[in-house]
């Protein structure tokens, strides 16, 4: 196989796994597209799989970020270093490929687990850590294919993606049997069964009736006291209407008002419409703005924290969670105490601290939910420790205007959809501009509003489960799983070639 026909088959790969995700949404075209992939490295020398694995890498991110481009102040230079270090991992795991192709271990096991491997190192990787767009992310409007999910995470579904591509290229390949295929096609056709038949069972549990509030309020919102009081007036129309015939709880998006804790009448209107409603609220509350950087004629703005209130009926205003999972270069510089990083590359926006542990908050009926705030739910350690800790809905805020009419917010709130069947608990996603969505403890969509920068609110009955899942009790274990195949792997081609 020629070079130019290995690089076809890469970019063909790169694209076919993008149209997977967002928008074009087709999941589909993940079951088969990475299978070109493979093919492409069948019989190279590893450096030259690599380089082929950094060219699919660089394209494919090209192909699902290019809304990053909308992001004022993102330019070539950040498009460059990003760029390299998420194609860093296909690039692993097409050297790898050729590696062990000579494994003891089958392939069909090795495949699947070094990519679910790769993929659980990029969740993990510290200030660089980014779960984004991840395979399983491809199958959020299939739910059958999900429930797998509440026994082994997201990293199953992963599994069962690169297992079905793996049997593809290898039967391309001339390189598998009847006996393979057909052990492949049994393990998908359960999966898929077993997963049908759970997401089509009726959910059991208390019936909680929640809302959400997408207010649509813009980037240029002024930040005068008239206006800040004409956002407050916006947030309580829509929170009457979508409270209307009585709820239990209503969710704000991220920022819907700033300093809650600090603005007196502020804090005194939240108040009185929780009791005027008898609900409690979800406020997402911040000083400052993400992403907006310093110019010559306004200095870049400082914030503490990026919080979530919740807000009671007849109750003074209680301790809030602040967001835990901050966003690198964002909200804050990593290590800047021992690292002076440029400001060409990373321009100082403002500084956010931390918080330092989940808040469960409880409902007047006793249910106790916990909040995930911005990218906290790509993040599935922050939604199983939640849930682990007595949590039985879990409420997403965002605000993701900053990216425009874009695929980032599909992008970005199909997690939400992994969480819900990871931890078999609702969760809410409240988002400023949309897509708010309420999902059911199957991952099912139960309403949404799909349209993006329109105001508008959800209203749904949702059932509150009594128990969590497997995955909320055992954690990653399917993950470190297919680490530990991985390097069983490795040191089998070791101790093989020593042998040799």
């Amino acid at each position: 196989m020629n070079w130019p026909t290995r690089i076809a088959l890469a970019l063909t790969s790169a694209a076919g796994l993008a149209l997977a995700h967002p928008d074009a949404d087709q999941g589909w075209l993940a079951w088969g597209l990475l299978a070109p992939l493979l093919v492409a490295v069948d019989g190279l020398p590893i450096r030259r799989a690599a380089l082929l694995g950094l060219a699919f890498g660089y394209a494919n991110a090209t192909f699902i970020y290019f809304w990053i481009f909308d992001l004022a102040g993102f330019g070539l230079q950040h498009a460059l270093v990003l760029g390299f270090v998420l194609a860093a991992y296909p690039a692993l795991f097409c050297a790898a490929t050729v590696s062990l192709r000579h494994s003891r271990v089958p392939a069909l096991l090795w495949l699947p687990c070094l990519w679910v491997a790769l993929e659980f190192a990029r969740a993990h990787a510290g200030f660089l850590a980014f779960p984004w767009a991840n395979l399983a992310h491809t199958q959020t409007h299939t739910p059958s294919w999900l429930q797998i999910a509440s026994v082994t995470g997201e990293a199953g579904v992963s599994f069962l993606i690169v297992l079905a591509n793996a049997a593809l290229a290898r039967a391309v390949l001339g390189r598998t049997n009847r006996r393979e295929l057909v052990a492949v096609a049994a393990v998908l056709a359960l999966c898929f069964g077993m997963g049908w038949r759970i997401a089509s069972t009726p959910l059991v549990g208390n019936e909680l009736r929640v809302a959400v509030v997408q207010p649509n309020i813009p980037l240029d919102d002024p930040q005068t006291p008239a206006g800040l009081k004409a956002r407050f007036e916006k947030l309580r129309r829509l929170t009457r209407a979508a409270a209307e015939g009585g709820v239990d709880l209503v969710a704000w998006p991220e920022t819907a008002v700033r300093g809650l804790a600090k603005t007196p009448a502020l804090e005194a209107g939240v108040l009185e419409l929780a009791s005027e409603l008898d609900a409690s609220l979800i406020v997402g509350s911040s000083d400052a703005e993400k992403l907006r950087p310093a110019t010559r004629d306004r200095e870049a703005v400082t914030e503490r924290h990026n919080s979530a209130y919740h807000v009671q009926p007849n109750r003074r205003l209680a301790p809030p969670y602040h967001k835990m999972r901050l966003l690198p270069f964002g909200e804050y510089r990593p290590y800047e105490k021992w690292l002076s990083w440029p400001d060409w590359l990373v321009p100082r926006l403002f500084d956010i601290r931390a918080g330092r542990e989940q808040s469960q908050f409880t409902l007047a009926d006793g249910t106790r939910f916990g909040v995930l705030i911005c990218w906290e739910n790509l993040f599935a350690s922050l939604a199983r420790t939640s849930v682990r800790d007595g949590a039985r809905l879990l409420v997403h805020i965002s605000n993701d205007n900053w990216f425009g009419p874009t695929a980032e917010p599909r992008q970005h709130f199909g997690a939400s959809v992994l969480r819900a069947v990871e931890t078999g608990v609702p969760v809410l996603i409240a988002s400023n501009t949309g897509p708010s969505q309420i999902i059911d403890g199957r991952g099912h969509r139960v309403a949404e509003l799909p349209r993006l920068f329109e105001e508008g609110t959800l209203t749904a009955e949702i059932r509150i489960p009594r128990l969590s899942t497997p995955y909320v009790a055992a954690g990653d274990w399917f993950a470190w799983a297919c680490v530990a195949v991985c390097v069983f792997s490795a040191l089998a081609k070791a101790r093989r070639h020593e042998s040799a």
